[in-house]
Order: structure tokens, then sequence, then C-alpha cells
């Protein structure tokens, strides 16, 4: 049998992209989404309600990438996920410029994501992130649901 040379050279990258994708490969541990996979939208920070705006903000966790809308721009990152635990970052983002209050909040929210520690889910299916800022333990809750009209 006639094997072409670019067939034998990547057999072995063809047969795990396969085995990936028919999910006999498994993650790596501490990159998993479990509960956290799907999309998300900021309801309160700090027991605060946000106001749902032109422009929400937004998280979707996908394997072991998040991506959202930070108000003005888009952004993306890595996490890893151990236990209860949640490491996000760093993360990177769009450039674009909006009016300065929305800038100020983006701002805050890439640093309070870039800050988290762990995440909780409550029983109306809440998701709960917690971090600190200057000793104080501050909780993002976001809603589950479809993110639309972002992209």
């Amino acid at each position: 049998m006639l094997i072409r040379p670019w067939l034998r050279r990547n057999s072995l990258r063809l047969m795990l992209a396969g085995a990936i994708a028919a999910g006999s490969v498994a993650p790596a541990i501490g990159q998993t989404t479990g509960p956290l996979r799907g999309s998300w939208q900021l309801v309160a920070w700090d027991d605060r309600g946000v106001e749902a705006e032109e422009r929400p903000l937004t998280l979707t966790f996908e394997e072991n990438r998040l991506s959202g809308s930070s108000g003005c721009n888009r952004y993306m990152g890595p996490f890893t996920v151990t236990g209860d635990r949640l490491s996000i970052g760093p993360l990177g983002s769009t450039r674009r410029a909006c009016d300065p209050a929305t800038m100020a909040l983006e701002s805050r929210y890439l640093a309070a994501l870039g800050a988290v520690e762990s995440y909780d889910l409550d029983e109306h299916g809440q998701l709960w992130l917690t971090y600190r800022d200057r000793g104080d333990r501050i909780v993002l809750v976001f809603s589950p649901g479809p993110v639309r009209g972002l992209w």
C-alpha cells in the first residue's frame, strides 16, 4: 500500500485529533469546565445589582478558555479549576475606545476577574465568583443564559 509522505508524517497528529474529537482523551486535571461550562451574565457585584445595560458584562467558559464582553471590548484568556478554586488569566482584550465611564467599569471588571480565587453555584443556579480587594471579600454574581448580540 502506498502512503503519501505527508500522511505518514502526520498520521499520529491525525489519530490524536480524532481521539480528542471523539472524547476518548481526557482533558488535563485542573483544566475542565464542569459546572462552569456555558454563558453567564453579571447580575450583581458586591451585593449591588447590576443594571442590564446596552452592553452587559458577560463570561463564557469553554474547555480551559474563557471569553466575554467587558462592556466595551471582548476579552479572552485561560482559566484553571481545582476543587472550588478558580484562577483566571492572564486576560487579553480587544482595544476599542468607549466613553470614560464604560472604560472605568471595564477596567474594574477585568481586574476583578483576574483576582478571582474561588467559585460556587447557589441553589438558584447562579455562579458566584469571589475575590479579595484590600482585604475585603467581594462577590461577582452571574446568572446563566444565552449571551446575545455581543459579537
